[in-house]
């Protein structure tokens, strides 16, 4: 079993309020799934096996986050709104967009090179 544990202290979250706590989880049937939770602890643990986390995020609630990523040789990867939609930008060999796709993995924007 694996467990991850997180100490608000710890990142500079000393203050007593509510958060927004939010992460995509790959379930066993292999999808990736939006988890929320509203905390308002000065801990976090997530705990189990053969689970999947990816982009974390943790926000005081009636606050609004964007997240991007970024490869340095091409520009943004993707970026995900405040609304938790995501957007991968698709590049070709030579660095080019040629296209952006949604949280469902379906192309939104195409771009002929």
């Amino acid at each position: 079993m694996r467990k991850v544990s997180f100490d608000f202290a710890e990142i500079g979250l000393l203050f007593k309020r509510r958060f927004k706590f939010n992460f995509f989880s790959e379930d066993f049937d292999n999808q990736w799934k939006l988890k929320e939770r509203e905390v308002d602890t000065s801990s976090i643990t997530i705990s189990g096996t053969g689970i999947f986390i990816d982009e974390l995020r943790l926000h005081p609630i009636l606050t609004l986050m964007e997240t991007y990523t970024y490869n340095p040789h091409l520009g943004m990867t993707s970026s995900s709104d405040p609304r938790d939609y995501v957007q991968k930008f698709i590049y070709d060999h030579i660095g080019r967009l040629v296209a952006i796709k949604n949280n469902d993995d379906d192309i939104v924007q195409y771009y002929q090179a």
